[in-house]
């Protein structure tokens, strides 16, 4: 991208923090979904991919609902970035999801450079074209399910939009650009913004006020707690947002306005006030809470990256010869 004879020269470069005080994009959240932690299930089944996929798209379907002004003029769409080819097409594949995308209405995309197209179960070959044109014409009430593996993570604009959901350990580059994804404003909200009649960060207002950033996950391991402590310290760094506002619980997904929801679901599905997340999502709160403290502390860090910030590539220039 620092190739400017290629790329072209920089329009913009403002920082995120800087466009979410602006009202230009959604407030990224990250949202904690909690699976069934039974003997037949593991991170490495099929059926548990599957069974994720499906629930965290109900209940993230919920919260779109739940926090938007106009729940009847958006539906929830979700990017899932996948484990590599073949795990995408096992999973947008699967007779439960395709059984749940059919009754629900949910349509299915599917896309990598070497497995094609697939759009709700129907193979299209390489024809890219047809693709896009069919994903760019989905409508803000329409609900889908995006796959891909790594085409659709960055320089993929579909303003409606509404979560990103990592099924592979990104890196926290990759993690951003994926939340990007998300985090488009809603066609209705950028109007009224532009118009003056809606106010940057005036959320219960907004259509789509946030992009959710969606982690199916048991969180209770070492492992788990560390990459989202790490999300935590990432999000505030770039957003300014704090970990007690930035992550969510999935038994805050509890209805609280009428609306229609999918009603089949091939397997038990639990409420979110049936899981118990609180303990562990506070002391990931906490934790990230100490080290971004501890990081704020180091005042010369600080100092440097002001001064970083504030210099540009012909100062770098200066600086080296």
């Amino acid at each position: 991208m620092n190739d400017f004879a290629f790329y072209g020269n920089i329009i913009a470069n403002i920082k995120p923090q800087v466009m979410l005080t602006r009202g230009e994009i959604a407030c990224p959240r990250i949202v904690l979904i909690n699976s069934e932690n039974d003997e037949t299930t593991n991170d490495t089944d099929l059926h548990m991919l599957v069974k994720n996929t499906i629930e965290g798209f109900v209940k993230h379907l919920i919260r779109v609902k739940n926090n938007s002004c106009q729940p009847d003029d958006i539906g929830a769409k979700i990017i899932i970035a996948c484990d590599g080819v073949q795990e995408m097409e096992n999973i947008y594949q699967h007779a439960d999801l395709m059984n749940f995308a059919r009754a629900s209405g949910v349509r299915v995309f599917g896309i990598s450079s070497k497995g094609g197209c697939h759009i709700d179960g129907q193979d299209i070959g390489s024809n890219r074209e047809t693709f896009f044109k069919e994903l760019n014409s989905l409508t803000d009430k329409e609900n889908a399910l995006i796959f891909n593996v790594n085409i659709l993570c960055e320089g993929f604009d579909l303003p409606s939009i509404t979560g990103a959901m990592p099924l592979k350990n990104l890196g926290l580059t990759r993690l951003m650009q994926l939340d990007g994804r998300a985090n488009r404003l809603h066609r209705l909200d950028r109007e009224r913004l532009y118009a003056g009649t809606l106010k940057p960060g005036d959320y219960a207002n907004y259509v789509k006020p946030y992009g959710d950033l969606i982690i199916p996950t048991h969180i209770s391991s070492v492992d788990e707690h560390r990459r989202m402590v790490k999300y935590a310290k990432l999000f505030y760094s770039e957003f300014g947002i704090p970990p007690e506002e930035l992550i969510i619980r999935d038994d805050e997904y509890m209805v609280r306005k009428h609306q229609e929801l999918p009603s089949t679901i091939p397997f038990d599905f639990k409420g979110g006030k049936d899981y118990n997340l609180t303990e562990e999502v506070i002391s990931i709160i906490e934790d990230a809470k100490q080290e971004i403290k501890q990081d704020a502390k180091n005042e010369k860090t600080v100092q440097l990256r002001s001064a970083l910030d504030e210099m540009s590539v012909d100062d770098f220039k200066e600086m080296f010869k």
